[in-house]
């Protein structure tokens, strides 16, 4: 558009306005649209009412406003669910983590109930070690006094596993020891249960020197002896309690009345199961004869009233004889050479 159509339209339709258009114009505004032609032509008008612009402001400031709330309250919201779907998360770890915790405690109290179960075990067979050891503490001590070796010293109870034991000394822990209370633990039942073990190889080693000894003539020819020696006390003590009993001549029942050889063979008899013949005379020609000074209490001494051997009394030890005397003393004690003695016989001497 040119300076000289501008300056008509200027003319045309921007020349002062009327007092009805003036009114018009306080009630809005109009919107004039020219054409960029060289011809001219009757611009395009439009008016808007000022209420039409503030409804259309307002309704956009509301929109505006309210468009922004919505922003900011789905954002809030969308906070709210994020940390909210955070929290859940974390909530859920935790939970895992109570569980797995839950799980490796349950755990550890079924290790805790089996590992007491195995020290109470232990405990027990460390209790039954006690009593085998003290049973072969006591064993070994018989054994020892019958070899004729000094006996062991008492068990000593120290938990020192290392210290070194000799055949005199045992380092033994007590059965009170080994059982199981809150301060014990699986090391001090093993310490214990070694230290026991120790103990036994020891006994068992001792035992071995044992066997040897016990294997050899020397030893065997020792027990036999001590063997007779305790039948020939019982065979005294057997005899003795029937003294003051009757004289029989032709018994041979001291608890009825019995004569000399009645009484030596029910004695021998009853009191060690060897029988003898019935006579003195025929008793005489029996066991095996030695001199006073190796007479035993057993043995039996036979005497002679001039026309050989009529008598026969039993040695008792320390000199003295006891016999079926007459009817006058019955059973009695006597020295051993009260009569003229002929022989003395051994009649244990085919057993030992």
């Amino acid at each position: 558009m040119d300076k000289r159509e501008w300056e008509l339209i200027k003319q045309e339709y921007l020349k002062p306005a009327k007092k009805k258009e003036t009114e018009k114009e306080r009630k809005g505004f109009t919107i004039i649209f020219f054409s960029n032609t060289s011809k001219l032509k009757k611009p395009f008008q439009i008016f808007i009412p000022r209420k039409l612009i503030w409804g259309v402001s307002v309704v956009a400031v509301a929109a505006f406003i309210g468009a922004g709330l919505g922003f900011g309250i789905n954002m809030n919201l969308k906070s709210e669910a994020d940390k909210r779907a955070a929290l859940n998360v974390e909530l859920q770890q935790l939970q895992t983590q109570q569980n797995n915790l839950i799980s490796e405690n349950q755990n550890l109290k079924i290790s805790i109930q089996d590992k007491n179960i195995q020290i109470q075990d232990m405990g027990s067979i460390n209790s039954d070690n006690m009593q085998k050891l003290a049973m072969l503490y006591e064993r070994e001590n018989e054994i020892r006094t019958e070899l004729g070796l000094e006996p062991l010293g008492e068990i000593s109870t120290t938990s020192d596993a290392t210290e070194a034991s000799t055949l005199n000394h045992y380092d033994v822990p007590e059965a009170d020891d080994m059982s199981f209370n809150g301060s014990n633990s699986e090391g001090d039942y093993k310490a214990t249960l070694l230290l026991a073990q120790n103990s036994l190889n020891e006994h068992l080693a001792n035992y071995d020197s044992y066997e040897v000894i016990i294997q050899s003539e020397q030893y065997k020819q020792a027990q036999r002896e001590k063997e007779e020696a305790a039948l020939r006390q019982s065979i005294v003590s057997y005899a003795k309690q029937f003294l003051g009993g009757r004289y029989v001549y032709g018994g041979s029942n001291p608890n009825t009345g019995t004569d000399c050889s009645g009484f030596t063979s029910y004695v021998l008899r009853n009191a060690s199961g060897v029988y003898i013949n019935r006579t003195a005379a025929s008793q005489a020609t029996q066991g095996k004869s030695v001199d006073i000074d190796h007479a035993q209490p057993g043995d039996l001494i036979f005497y002679s009233g001039g026309v050989g051997i009529n008598h026969v009394a039993m040695y008792i030890g320390e000199g003295r004889v006891i016999h079926a005397s007459n009817e006058k003393n019955g059973i009695m004690i006597s020295r051993w050479n009260y009569r003229n003695p002929v022989v003395i016989k051994n009649m244990l001497s085919q057993y030992y």
